[in-house]
């Protein structure tokens, strides 16, 4: 069959389309209108980040009810928008740590259910899927992963998500188990065997709700791509705190150095890095934190409650106000935000 230079440049435009879709911005964080009731001097800056949208979080740590809550405003996405997703329900979650682990999801029935009642919603729309947060780390360094079965649920979970032909999924991935060879090995070796063939796995998310260097985050997954024979692997960069980078003993829970990072975007710059995102939502605390020992974190409420005073801190030090940009812009009508995230739009 012979094509013309005509029909050539509609299938190459038919095939750049998904590619080239805007990331959905509906979901404007669980926690802050209600932070801006109670706390109105922070209304500007709250609703500069609220109008890129953060990735919002379907956990077990929530009741049925916000779950649906969830799905109903994604549901509300433009259909030729992609719609960021973090999938965070495996039983026992957080096993070591324990900040994270008081999810209603106890036995392997439940996390089934808890997953088909999110594919159901989402049988074909443009998902991207962030996979369980903490399994894999834990997975590859630690026996209490072993002990609750995470690998079997991840793989579940890869396996039923990836059913609809139209997600993109990226396995979580904890930026410390590639920071030397020994751990490296071990994680790689570990997303090896949950990688499914014919899943729709693109890749992996690093630096979720933690701090690290955008920089240093794109090393690493170069480091992954090469290490687990993968070269065509791509990575999710949460850079919702990244912009001062981390404290000098690399406290991940609520740092008390700490900056909003660069807005979510699909227009990297970087051929290995899929998109920047808001993976969490800033001024959501990590848990109360009193465990930590390094001197360089802030005791807040428990996770996923807004924390004033880690929220002042992370605009303090933000990508906005050291660009001066700290008023919101006016609002336009469309889709999702633009390719460079530097324009927020919302669907109505």
């Amino acid at each position: 069959m012979r094509f013309t230079a005509g029909i050539l440049s509609a299938i190459l435009a038919i095939s750049m389309v998904k590619a080239e879709m805007p990331i959905c911005g509906a979901w404007k964080g669980a926690s802050y209108e209600a932070a801006k009731t109670q706390y109105p001097e922070l209304k500007d800056a709250i609703d500069v980040v609220q109008q890129y949208g953060s990735v919002p979080w379907y956990t077990d740590n929530q009741g049925v009810a916000d779950q649906q809550k969830v799905i109903d405003t994604l549901k509300g996405c433009d259909p030729n928008t992609k719609i960021p997703i973090v999938v965070y329900g495996i039983p026992n979650k957080d096993c070591e740590a324990n900040y994270s682990n008081k999810g209603i999801n106890k036995s392997e029935q439940d996390y089934q259910a808890f997953i088909v009642r999110l594919t159901a919603a989402f049988p074909s729309q443009n998902m991207i899927y962030i996979v369980e947060p903490d399994a894999m780390g834990l997975l590859a360094d630690s026996k209490c992963a072993q002990d609750n079965m995470y690998g079997d649920r991840v793989r579940y979970a890869i396996n039923e998500l990836s059913k609809n032909p139209s997600a993109e999924l990226y396995l979580d991935v904890g930026y410390w188990t590639l920071a030397n060879d020994a751990q490296r090995k071990k994680i790689v070796d570990a997303v090896n065997a949950v990688w499914t063939p014919g899943s729709k796995l693109k890749g992996i998310a690093l630096n979720t709700s933690n701090y690290q260097k955008t920089e240093k985050i794109l090393e690493l997954c170069d480091k992954f791509a090469t290490e687990s024979g993968r070269s065509d692997a791509k990575c999710i960069v949460d850079t919702s705190r990244n912009h001062k980078g981390p404290t000098s003993a690399n406290e991940w829970c609520n740092a008390n150095n700490a900056g909003i990072g660069q807005p979510p975007t699909m227009q990297t710059g970087n051929a290995r890095a899929a998109y920047y995102l808001w993976v969490k939502p800033p001024g959501e605390s990590d848990g109360t934190c009193t465990e930590q020992k390094s001197g360089e974190s802030m005791i807040g409420p428990d996770a996923g409650h807004f924390f004033k005073e880690h929220f002042d801190l992370l605009w303090k030090n933000s990508y906005f106000v050291e660009k001066g940009e700290t008023k919101p812009k006016p609002q336009t009508t469309g889709i999702g935000f633009d390719m460079l995230g530097q324009n927020a739009t919302t669907r109505v």
